[in-house]
C-alpha cells in the first residue's frame, strides 16, 4: 500500500539479491542458475524462498541441498514498492 492509501503493483528480482554459496542461501549473489525446484511459501509470520541449491565437495563432487531463506527479513514495502534492505 502506498502513501496515497491505495495498493500498487510492485515486483523485485530475487536473483539480484539472494545467491547460492555452495548449497546455502546468501545475500548479494545470484542463485537461479545453481538451483532447482524454486518456490515461495507464505505464512502469517514469514515469506520463505525455498530451493534445492547446487554445491560441490572436492571429495564427493556435486550435490543438491534443500535451502530456505525468509524474504521478510530483507524485503519491505516502502511507498507502495518492494525494497531490499541488508
Amino acid at each position: 500500500m502506498g502513501p496515497d492509501g491505495t495498493f500498487h503493483a510492485s515486483e523485485i528480482n530475487l536473483n539480484d539479491y539472494y545467491g547460492n554459496d555452495n548449497g546455502n542461501f546468501v545475500i548479494d549473489r545470484h542463485f537461479y542458475y545453481g538451483s532447482r525446484d524454486v518456490a515461495i511459501e507464505a505464512s502469517k509470520h514469514s515469506v520463505l524462498l525455498k530451493a534445492e541449491l547446487k554445491g560441490y565437495h572436492w571429495y564427493s563432487g556435486h550435490f543438491w541441498k534443500t535451502g530456505a531463506i525468509d524474504l521478510a527479513s530483507n524485503i519491505s514495502v516502502r511507498d507502495g514498492r518492494f525494497v531490499f534492505e541488508k
